[in-house]
């Protein structure tokens, strides 16, 4: 399929840097080994440092970190050595220090770790997990945050000492060692849910024995996020392959949560309680981002076509970010509005590229935004900054682009 979209007319302004060959050649020698953009790229967690509001780190699904420290208006990459096929799926900021990140990894083929670093992202060191495992979850006791839980292939391993000694707590009756999520009970260090790949299971003594806490929960689901309630800790939400639950007794019963969610939208990545209002909630899906104002009880839809795999929401509770895997970085309000905030962030999916011929200063790019759909961009500096010229009707993506200057500018 062909798609014809008029280009806009490139006249050079007084004024403006002339892009004569040289300076275009030169421009490009220096960036080789760097990404040119466009904006955007898959992002699989987002982190909003508690001691510092306006400063959040984000792991891609290529190996990179990023901060920000003006609430997301712009991003900078961090200098962390992951490799390109590395997912950073989870991220923690401490609670006190915001320089103090630890971000857990798995790579497609296997293994993964856990880096920290303790100068906002300036250096890491990766954490002596034992077994080098492949890591999808990690949090931290509210109550003590200096005792530790990672989980992923090969169950759960703890740290009492902020992270630079780990053991396993595959005690008895742990019957999977598939772990995706983790929670803390802000009353107890020793209190810990463990979300795995069939349902859930608890801890009351730091990992030393596992019970599964089902009743009322279909046995398949894979539970890909827990959040326990900071304002009842004994209310619980799980985020599964198949809508929510919720219990309001520490597990010992589920109910399930699904009125406003629309039926595509059933797996739920990541779930967020407001710390200032008792009944918001906000969900996370594969489809669409979600806001209850009932504890969960029915859901509105707040943005749609987008799969939320992160979630970060500001004290006050007046701004929400959410990291995508089509568009990047989002941002909005309890209402919606959300727009993307990629400023910075340069690890999109380029489906098709060309430069207009005469005029190579003059870039466009096709971002794939998911399987069906693609956003073009284009440059007129080289690829310094970019702008959108258009989003593709969703009648599949983008694969081939060419920019023509003559008779006319089109692409």
């Amino acid at each position: 399929m062909l798609f014809i979209v008029p280009a806009l007319l490139f006249a050079a302004q007084g004024g403006q840097q002339r892009y004569t060959p040289a300076v275009i050649v030169g421009y490009l020698e220096r960036q080789v080994g760097r990404s040119l953009g466009p904006p955007g790229g898959e992002v699989r967690s987002l982190a909003l440092a508690p001691s510092e509001p306006t400063r959040l780190y984000l792991g891609t699904a290529t190996g990179h970190l990023y901060v920000s420290r003006d609430g997301g208006r712009g991003w900078h990459v961090l200098s962390i050595r992951l490799g390109h096929e590395t997912v950073v799926d989870n991220l923690l900021v401490h609670p006190g220090n915001a320089d103090i990140v630890y971000a857990a990894y798995w790579a497609p083929g296997g293994g993964g770790g856990l880096m920290r670093t303790r100068d906002g992202g300036a250096t890491w060191a990766e954490l002596a997990v034992p077994g080098n495992p492949s890591l999808r979850a990690v949090a931290a006791a509210p109550s003590r945050a200096t005792t530790m839980y990672v989980g992923g292939i090969g169950g759960v391993w703890r740290s009492d000492d902020g992270g630079d000694t780990w053991r396993n707590v595959n005690g008895s009756g742990l019957a999977t060692d598939f772990v995706e999520s983790l929670a803390v009970d802000p009353r107890d260090p020793d209190h810990v849910y463990a979300g795995t790949w069939r349902q859930v299971y608890r801890s009351r003594d730091g990992g030393l024995t596992w019970k599964r806490i089902y009743q009322g929960m279909a046995v398949d689901r894979d539970i890909f996020s827990l959040a326990i309630d900071p304002h009842d800790p004994d209310t619980l939400l799980a985020g599964t392959c198949n809508f929510l639950y919720r219990s309001n007794n520490r597990g010992g019963s589920w109910d399930e949560l699904r009125s406003g969610l629309a039926s595509d939208h059933n797996r739920v990545h990541t779930i967020v309680h407001d710390r200032r209002d008792p009944a918001v909630v906000y969900a996370g899906t594969r489809g669409a981002l979600y806001r209850s104002a009932d504890s969960g009880a029915t859901w509105r839809l707040l943005v749609g076509a987008v799969s939320v795999s992160a979630l970060a929401l500001s004290p006050d509770g007046a701004t929400v970010y959410i990291g995508t895997e089509e568009r990047g970085v989002m941002v909005g309000s309890p209402d919606g509005g959300f727009v993307e905030s990629n400023l910075g962030i340069t690890n999109a999916r380029v489906v098709a590229f060309d430069a207009l011929p005469g005029a190579p200063r003059v870039l466009f790019a096709a971002r794939a935004d998911g399987p069906l759909r693609s956003t073009i961009y284009y440059s007129t500096d080289i690829g310094q900054r970019w702008r959108p010229l258009g989003v593709t009707p969703s009648l599949g993506r983008i694969q081939f682009l060419r920019a023509q200057a003559a008779p006319v500018n089109r692409v």
